[in-house]
């Protein structure tokens, strides 16, 4: 699989985290995984799905 990255839009302000205001073009097989969450509450989500340590 490849892929593009570029701007969404031409002078879209962004907050500095993450992928905000980018777009992936995606070509070719394979599989996608997204992450949708921030990192602390996706990790927060994952302890509360598996009973985790907090």
């Amino acid at each position: 699989m490849t892929f593009e990255l570029e701007k969404a839009a031409q002078g879209m302000v962004q907050s500095g985290e993450g992928f905000e205001g980018f777009v992936f073009h995606l070509t070719g097989p394979g599989e996608i995984m997204v992450q949708t969450r921030n990192q602390a509450q996706l990790l927060a989500w994952i302890n509360t799905e598996i009973g985790g340590r907090e």
